[in-house]
């Protein structure tokens, strides 16, 4: 984010040459053809020590001094000087500029070479160097360490009025610091001290500056001094840390401490440098360097999230500086793109402590951006990651009040609203909850304690009246559906406790749920399953609502104006026909069973009357509807005979019968291949015989294989596995024993479709034969869209080659 700040020294060496008066130069070479002025510190540090001692002891002798020194008659010719204190200065060898003259000994000596006047004068005029930028660098930081000829000192003092703290402890004052500098590499590199030294002001003329400690800190100021001498931020080394027993750190721990102390450090010397006016140089290489400190701001790691908090403030504080660091921060922690990033920046002490301090706008604009991120394709990531996040502050120990876990609450509560209210979605159409269930999710990170986490949030908070219905099903459907294949028992744990909660919210609130429609997206066979659960009648859960009121005010309903109609269309029916309400239970307009309740209390027939009234009529339809075997239809058959053969009379209050007479329809006879039983005896022909069916042996493997799965744990624990699934189990063999025989063996490359899923997945078939994870015969699918769980491997093991998603392992069946 921050790029290297290009370095300013060596210009800057280049200006106080060019310009060495305005510069408070203190040395002038007196040629006849012009003068010469330089600065006397970067003559002694730069030139070779025995030509200085030997031409220019001057400078020596007056190193102390403030005054000009002039040196009247040079040993090196003019224009061998301008190049030897061009390369002094620069490390460079640039022809200089001659002034215009028309002393023709001058013109004789700008033709010199230096190589001559070495062997002249006796001794060499500069040192050969490897790499002569360094070096220079290197000389100028050593004038600096000696203070090699200073011009003036500044000292730091605090001011004597500041307010005393509070505190107990004895307060130590810290003793005055001063350090001696050069005051043209300082005007030279900054603007704040070129105003202050070379314009008119009183420190101009001082050679003693003083400077608020408030503002310069001792140690601040010499990392900004350092950078001045060197262009390189140098970080002096901590403060010694505690030898104790108690207080040994571990390497890593040294390691993070040293970053901290790091951290701290560039922040003063920012603060430092912004007042001195030095953003382009100074400013830019602490933010370069605290790029560094922070894996330039793309880390999550532990070292990352203890230190980014930090640099959070940092941004805050300085949000016209670095407005692009402080969204690059805000994105870092409201769109991680792992989702271990969230977990382990949330967590950590110093973000705990920044939120706690209330003074950085910058968090809640956090919370509000990252509140605005939650989608309904990503509440599902956001949700695992809030709870590795609230488990990473609980093992730590840390206090439930605290503005962060309030505020990762509040997220949860706000993400678990959007999940709840498309819960189907994370079923079916996005299945991403199925690979809790189906023990796949290694790799997407999931886990069971996840999936305990979601539902048990989802049934205290997220359940209401508009959804209960939506979760019941894809919980006994998708969820439970789908466990009974692995039979894990704490899966089986986690989807049952799960289960009962709705089922105890639905038992106490499902006329409400009625109410709002909650109900109607549910299909039959769970709706049966939902009456059964909370003891509702299914006629209560299905009826519409204005049937209710007319029921509970005695209304009549809409349905009843459609009555003239379906007898037009229909022929007549007779209103308290229980074979006609099945046959065509819109068009009958039957009284219900709480109406034919109502109409015996009103009687004064008792409720042991109409009760008795309502299970008998309950029980007649069910009987013929769904016959339990062979005996019960056939007494039921005989039972619907002999009420077909006596008329049926109203019951209207008058006592008057009705206008019509009719008769119920006769039941649809089976008919058989022949007129005797199977053990050839003859039948009378008015009598039903109901055709044994054929029990062959794949029949016998389907239902015993169907028992087996009614009987499973997780059906027993729910109560499932009744006589009323058995019967169906037996319907289904009937209906279904013709398919199964003609069954296909599955082959290498044929298109196939997968059975039993949430979504149609279609596919090709790459492998057959037996797997490492499980026992049996499996079947390797390469289906068309990314439904699947793996690319083919499974646990390292590979069986054929695919794009990621897009296999599926699945039994022949």
């Amino acid at each position: 984010m921050f790029s290297p700040p290009s370095k300013t020294l060596q210009s800057s060496l280049n200006t106080l040459l060019d310009c060495a008066q305005e510069y408070l130069a203190d040395v002038c070479f007196d040629y006849p053809c012009g003068k010469i002025w330089a600065h006397r510190a970067i003559i002694l540090a730069r030139a070779p020590k025995e030509f200085t001692n030997k031409f220019l002891s001057q400078l020596l002798q007056h190193a102390d001094s403030f005054e000009v020194i002039v040196i009247d008659e040079p040993i090196v010719p003019y224009s061998t000087m301008q190049h030897l204190l061009r390369y002094w200065y620069t490390a460079e060898f640039v022809q200089p500029s001659m002034p215009p003259s028309t002393d023709q000994d001058a013109g004789a000596d700008t033709s010199d070479d230096i190589l001559d006047q070495e062997k002249r004068v006796g001794t060499a005029l500069f040192r050969r160097d490897t790499n002569p930028v360094e070096q220079l660098k290197s000389d100028i930081a050593a004038m600096y360490e000696s203070q090699l000829g200073s011009d003036v000192t500044l000292k730091l003092f605090t001011n004597p009025k500041a307010p005393a703290t509070t505190t107990t402890a004895p307060v130590v004052v810290p003793p005055q610091q001063q350090c001696a500098v050069h005051r043209c590499i300082l005007a030279a590199q900054s603007q704040h001290f070129y105003a202050m030294f070379c314009k008119e002001f009183r420190e101009a003329s001082s050679s003693t500056v003083y400077l608020s400690g408030d503002i310069f800190a001792p140690t601040s100021f010499n990392v900004i001094l350092r950078y001045y001498y060197t262009d390189k931020l140098h970080i002096p080394p901590g403060p010694a840390n505690d030898t104790s027993p108690a207080a040994v750190e571990t390497p890593h721990q040294q390691s993070l401490a040293r970053k901290k102390y790091s951290l701290r450090l560039l922040h003063d010397a920012f603060r430092l440098a912004d007042y001195l006016g030095d953003y382009d140089t100074v400013c830019a290489a602490i933010l370069h360097d605290m790029a560094e400190l922070c894996n330039h701001f793309k880390c999550t790691c532990g070292d990352c999230a203890a230190l980014l908090p930090s640099m959070l403030w940092f941004s805050d504080k300085y949000k016209s500086h670095v407005p692009a660091l402080r969204l690059n921060l805000i994105t870092i922690y409201s769109e991680p793109v792992h989702i271990n990033s969230l977990a382990s920046l949330w967590s950590a002490q110093a973000f705990s402590v920044l939120a706690d301090s209330k003074t950085c706008d910058i968090v809640t604009e956090i919370v509000a951006q990252i509140t605005s991120n939650i989608k309904k394709q990503t509440a599902i990531q956001m949700v695992e990651a809030l709870h590795l996040c609230l488990s990473r502050i609980q093992h730590r120990k840390a206090s439930s009040t605290s503005t962060v876990h309030q505020i990762l609450e509040n997220l949860v509560s706000h993400t678990i609203s959007i999940i709840s209210d498309n819960f189907e979605f994370y079923c079916v159409e996005y299945p991403i909850l199925l690979s809790c269930v189906d023990g796949i999710a290694v790799g997407s990170g999931l886990s069971v304690d996840f999936l305990e986490f979601l539902l048990t949030r989802i049934m205290q908070e997220g359940i209401n009246d508009r959804n209960a219905g939506e979760l019941y099903q894809s919980i006994v459907r998708d969820l439970i559906g789908r466990q009974e294949m692995d039979q894990d028992r704490i899966v089986d744990s986690v989807l049952v406790d799960a289960y009962q909660q709705c089922v105890a919210y639905l038992a106490s609130h499902w006329s409400q749920v009625k109410a709002l429609g909650g109900l109607k997206k549910i299909e039959k066979d769970i709706m049966r399953r939902l009456s059964e659960d909370i003891e509702v009648p299914y006629r209560s859960l299905t009826k519409s609502f204005e049937t209710d009121l007319a029921s509970l005010f005695g209304f009549k309903s809409r349905s009843s104006n459609k009555s003239k109609k379906t007898e037009t269309e229909y022929g007549a029916l007779p209103p308290n026909s229980l074979a006609a309400a099945a046959t065509y239970p819109e068009a009958t307009g039957i009284p219900s069973l709480r109406e034919l309740a109502r109409e015996g209390i009103q009687n004064n027939t008792g409720n042991h009357h109409a009760s008795s009234r309502a299970s008998s009529s309950s029980s007649l339809l069910a009987d013929a509807l769904l016959p339990m075997d062979h005996t019960n239809s056939s007494i039921s058959s005989t039972t619907m005979s002999m009420s077909a053969s006596t008329p049926v009379r109203s019951t209207t209050p008058s006592g008057r019968p009705s206008r019509l007479r009719f008769e119920l329809p006769t039941m649809p006879q089976r008919p058989a291949s022949t007129g005797i039983h199977g053990d050839g005896n003859n039948v009378p022909p008015n009598k039903v015989v109901l055709q044994p069916r054929i029990k062959d042996k794949k029949k016998k493997n389907k239902k015993n294989s169907k028992i087996q799965r009614s009987h499973s744990p997780l059906r027993a624990r729910l109560g499932w596995g009744s006589s009323s699934n058995s019967d169906a189990s037996d319907y289904e063999d009937a209906n279904s024993g013709d398919s199964l025989a003609t069954a296909v063996m599955p082959v290498l490359g044929a298109k196939v479709e997968l059975l039993r899923r949430p979504l149609p997945m279609l596919g090709t078939i790459k492998y057959i034969g037996e797997v490492h994870f499980a026992k049996g015969t499996y079947v390797g699918v390469e289906l068309e869209n990314r439904l699947g769980s793996s690319d083919g491997s499974y646990n390292g093991v590979r069986y054929f080659h695919t794009d990621q998603q897009r296999g599926a392992f699945c039994k022949v069946s």
